[in-house]
């Protein structure tokens, strides 16, 4: 009694590893223990994971996230066949090794998944330790700097109803972790592998929205005006999704989604996902090829910017009264054709 009103306790495998466990991986001292001494040390982890006191397992679970105690393998080193390089980390910098995420990210540089070569890493029962502690299981998203400049916010804030601001603004923008090297990846696959990978990434996004639920997507502004305002947008791996050429055709090419009508892809519908995601309208095709038309001509004058009649006379040099083949002045149509085309924007190459 004497020792406890000292505030002396017994022995608790929580303040165990606290002590004596995660000093070891602190600094450049991280992962200089043996495999063997790794393995029992993960296990007195998950002793103490076990514990039922509330506040001493939100302690051990506090102090498991700033501690780099996680053997992760660069995802970019497992298919290069020379093995891969261990990194000391922390639960949320890196993603669990499902199978899923490991396909998703294979060849993609500096994304840590979980070493799972480790045996003691491996099983539900650690996973949902490391998940606890932030480790992730579906996309994670990541806060970036705002890509707004004050004349956007203005936009944001008289769509919202409250114009005015009077103190600093916050902005709450999101990528998710691996995505843009992914996607920069992508060109570079085979027509066969990068389909695989685009519809796994259109698997992971569903398995996004079911674990973290559809405001993931969202990214929020706050100011303030005679009182605390908000509103919200989409996030910017939402844009990068919209812009960037990664859905396959029916020929395995690569086009931003708006090129491509969704039922071509043969990928599981999900409706929330298909409103954020800009597809092609199927019924533009139908027409288009109804009317003797290749879809893709349409594609092409959206982008010209050709949206009526009078604007493609224009374009093409054909006067109003000239409606007869052969009467397009000194052009033929081809020759019309030909300098329209040579006006198109070049594709952006892959940065």
């Amino acid at each position: 009694r004497f020792l406890q009103a000292l505030g002396l306790t017994e022995p608790d495998p929580v303040d165990d590893v606290i002590w004596h466990v995660l000093p070891k991986y602190a600094g450049d001292t991280a992962f200089e223990v043996s495999d063997g001494e790794y393995e029992a040390d993960i296990r007195r982890i998950l002793t103490a994971f076990g514990t039922d006191s509330k506040g001493q397992r939100e302690k051990l679970v506090t102090a498991l996230r700033a501690s780099d105690f996680i053997k992760g393998v660069d995802a970019g080193e497992l298919n290069t066949g020379s093995g891969s390089t261990t990194w000391p980390a922390k639960p949320g910098e890196v993603y669990l090794a499902t199978q899923r995420l490991k396909e998703l990210f294979t060849g993609v540089d500096r994304v840590l998944l979980v070493d799972d070569s480790c045996s003691c890493l491996r099983g539900e029962e650690v996973r949902d330790l490391l998940e606890a502690c932030g480790a992730s299981r579906s996309l994670q998203p990541l806060q970036v700097a705002s890509r707004f400049n004050w004349q956007a916010l203005l936009e944001m804030r008289t769509r919202a109803g409250w114009a005015g601001s009077t103190s600093l603004d916050t902005i709450a923008d999101f990528t998710l972790r691996g995505l843009d090297p992914m996607l920069n990846l992508l060109p570079t696959l085979d027509a066969e592998r990068a389909s695989r990978t685009a519809a796994l990434l259109w698997e992971a996004l569903g398995e996004m929205v079911d674990r973290r639920g559809t405001s993931a997507f969202l990214g929020t502004y706050n100011w303030f005006y005679f009182q605390t305002r908000s509103c919200v947008f989409d996030a910017v791996f939402v844009k990068r999704l919209n812009e960037t050429a990664w859905v396959p055709d029916r020929d395995g090419a690569l086009h931003p989604p708006s090129s491509v009508v969704f039922e071509e892809t043969g990928w599981k519908p999900n409706p929330f996902l298909l409103s954020k995601l800009q597809f092609k309208p199927p019924i533009l095709e139908a027409l288009a090829r109804e009317a003797g038309i290749e879809p893709g001509l349409l594609e092409l004058l959206k982008k010209l910017g050709v949206t009526s009649e009078a604007q493609l006379r224009t374009r093409l040099g054909i006067k109003e009264d000239q409606r007869g083949e052969g009467e397009h002045g000194t052009e033929s149509v081809g020759d019309a054709l030909k300098k329209l085309l040579g006006n198109a924007p070049k594709p952006t190459p892959p940065v």
